[in-house]
């Protein structure tokens, strides 16, 4: 079965190949820890964490706090199992379930490239970030969603090193049919993520992925107990391989 790749690169790698931002977006696209804070008038708040690796292909999103009642996560564990637990999903759609702050981090990449070409080496002790564009828009994709926002469209805010390597930045997006929306968060590099084997899966829903014409998630109906179980699945022990 052919892996899904679900480091934040390749999920949005639609919305990279278009040519209304530059490829230094992909820069800004290319961290493994991201917090995020979403608001905008109209629409429920996202508070999300993100977490992926690039050498195992593990990723994790968290929704809300571990300590609140509405927290909930979704996994993958090496791009090819999906694992959800108190996020209402719809059935033949459930990555779509990603697609909320997947829209939202791209969202984020593809402002930061188009004000700051520089990349995020170049933030140096901070930047101020007061922009109008009026010839270039925001695309920004998932594989089963996408966002444009068309010029001219304006951001107020700023980007500032905070710990551990760390930027935080706080934006002020504004576009011409006057939609408002705050973005707020942290992004890092990480380089040791994966999922801890002995994690008990006990009220997750788990699903393999399956590429047909799309990528599919199709319940699994032996439910493992552990993630590690997972990853035995996965990759099963040769023949006469030791044990």
């Amino acid at each position: 079965m052919t892996g899904f790749r679900c480091h934040f690169i390749a999920l949005l790698a639609l919305a990279w190949g278009t040519p209304a931002v530059s490829d230094t977006a992909a820069q800004w696209g290319d961290f493994e820890s991201i917090r995020l804070h979403v608001t905008q008038a109209g629409s429920a708040a996202l508070d999300c964490y993100l977490q992926s690796s690039r050498s195992n292909q593990d990723f994790q999103v968290e929704f809300g706090e571990p300590q609140q009642p509405e927290h909930a996560t979704i996994m993958m564990i090496a791009g090819r199992v999906m694992l959800v637990k108190g996020v209402k999903l719809t059935a033949g759609s459930e990555l779509a379930a990603l697609d909320q702050p997947l829209l939202m981090y791209g969202l984020v990449s593809k402002i930061l490239g188009r004000v700051l070409p520089a990349g995020p080496d170049a933030v140096g002790g901070g930047q101020r970030i007061s922009h109008v564009d009026t010839a270039v828009g925001l695309a920004f994709s998932t594989p089963s969603a996408q966002g444009n926002i068309p010029p001219p469209w304006s951001v107020e805010g700023s980007v500032r090193p905070a710990t551990n390597h760390s930027l935080d930045f706080d934006l002020v997006l504004k576009s011409a049919a006057r939609t408002v929306i705050n973005l707020k968060g942290n992004l890092r590099h990480q380089n040791d993520f994966q999922l801890d084997d002995s994690m008990q899966l006990d009220g997750f829903s788990v699903f393999s992925l399956e590429y047909r014409s799309g990528y599919v998630a199709n319940p699994m109906t032996d439910h493992p107990k552990t993630i590690g179980e997972i990853r035995r699945q996965l990759n099963p022990p040769k023949p006469g391989a030791s044990k």
